[in-house]
């Protein structure tokens, strides 16, 4: 029964890839970014007359988080607008919601609706990797104690800390939530665990592709490393940082602009095949050259 199961799952793997490759091809982009790739994420925001800040949260375990505020337009007065907060997923960080055309970007959205925007950017992620105690935890340490953490320490100690400092920052008694896969999950691992927190402090919640439970995917980048044991083989090689240095992040946006075929077959790979095309692939190294944003490879497992 195993064998048989393990050569149902590579018919699968080497038949999907092989459609990937085909959908990949017929998308390739036509690449036109203006200067966006080499723009900080302040310095992109406010290029496109936003206003942005830039907050730092600390948790109850010593880690700090970076969280970007996008308040209104420059030329606007803010006033007193309801804060609503956005989250990413794993190996992710906060500029996935700002790589579109810039009206078509979320946040963008939300401010024109009267939002006051901030967008979390998780422990280990690329913007977020500093500690109160930066010698015992320091992140550039790949096997340090600064890595050793799972998504259970995100959920516990980023979800409320960011929440509770949105709520002193702007005075709100609650805020809406909006995320994407293991930023889903930390919401409902916490819920879990204080329900009255969440009823506190969240009057509504979005949650897209909630990252509980991995058996109901259709993403043959996840199968293939679960058959291979990609985290315990990471793991035994004594480095815990997953994706979170620079040298990833030039080398995605290098094959983003000048190979965009592959990048869109790697995020294909992991991500499940397309169907449909819904974004600007135009805008694929602007997004490249946010991306990876890192974990542990713990959150992994």
């Amino acid at each position: 029964y195993k064998v048989c199961q393990m050569r149902l799952l590579q018919v699968i793997f080497y038949g999907s890839f092989f459609i990937e490759v085909i959908l990949s091809l017929r998308a390739s982009p036509e690449i036109s970014t203006k200067d966006d790739t080499e723009k900080t994420p302040a310095e992109y925001v406010l290029s496109y007359g936003y206003r942005f800040e830039e907050h730092k949260v600390q948790t109850k375990d010593g880690y700090i988080l970076t969280m970007w505020r996008i308040p209104c337009k420059l030329n606007e007065e803010c006033g007193n607008r309801r804060p609503i907060l956005l989250q990413h997923g794993i190996f992710d960080n906060g500029f996935s919601y700002l790589f579109q055309d810039i009206e078509k970007n979320l946040p963008m959205m939300l401010i024109k609706e009267g939002f006051d925007v901030w967008i979390g950017n998780s422990r280990g992620s690329y913007y977020s990797l500093e500690h109160v105690d930066m010698e015992g935890h320091n992140p550039n340490n790949y096997s340090g104690a600064y890595w050793d953490f799972s998504w259970d320490e995100t959920a516990e100690y980023d979800f409320p800390a960011e929440i509770t400092y949105i709520k002193k920052t702007t005075g709100s008694k609650k805020v809406p939530y909006v995320c994407h896969s293991q930023g889903c999950g930390i919401l409902l691992a916490y819920g879990s665990n204080h329900p009255d927190f969440l009823n506190e402090n969240l009057d509504a919640a979005v949650i897209v592709g909630p990252a509980m439970y991995a058996y109901f995917q259709y993403s043959v980048g996840v199968d293939f490393f679960r058959i291979i044991q990609f985290a315990e083989r990471w793991e035994a090689t004594g480095f815990y940082n997953v994706f979170a240095m620079d040298a990833y992040r030039w080398a995605s946006g290098f094959v983003a602009k000048y190979f965009p075929w592959i990048w869109i077959l790697a995020t294909d790979f992991i991500g499940g095949w397309r169907y449909e095309v819904h974004i600007d692939l135009k805008r694929l190294p602007v997004i490249a050259s946010h991306e990876p944003g890192g974990s542990s490879v713990h959150s992994y497992n």
